[in-house]
Parts: C-alpha cells; structure tokens; sequence
C-alpha cells in the first residue's frame, strides 16, 4: 500500500501535468485532503480561489442567484 505522503505527491504531479493552457494556475486544496476507505481524496482547485476562499474564484461556482 502507498504512504499517504507519497499519493499526496502523486495527486500533486498527476494535477500539474494535466493542467491545460487555457486553466488558472491549479494547486491541492490541502486544508479538504483526507482518506475514505482506504483511499486517498486529495481536491484541488485554482490558486486564486484556495488563497481567498471566494466563492466567485472557485472552479465550477454557480453563479449566485439575486
């Protein structure tokens, strides 16, 4: 079985070589990584949002409602 830390790096080199041109810079939201059954769940999503938390930054928002 893989260490956590090593899947953690893993996640982190799959997410940088899969980045597209056309995407905002992307990084791992660490504060939401965590194991389930075994597995490691390791989120991410752009820099920009990870570094202010807002909403309207953040990768797939819905647009908000009036």
């Amino acid at each position: 079985m893989m260490e956590h830390e090593e899947a953690l790096q893993l996640a982190a080199a799959f997410l940088a070589a899969s980045q597209r041109d056309d995407e905002p810079p992307l990084a791992i939201d660490t504060e939401l990584v965590r194991e389930n059954n075994g597995l490691l769940i390791v989120p991410y999503n752009s820099v920009q949002y990870l570094a202010s938390r807002d909403v309207r930054e953040q990768l797939l928002a819905h647009p908000r409602r009036p």
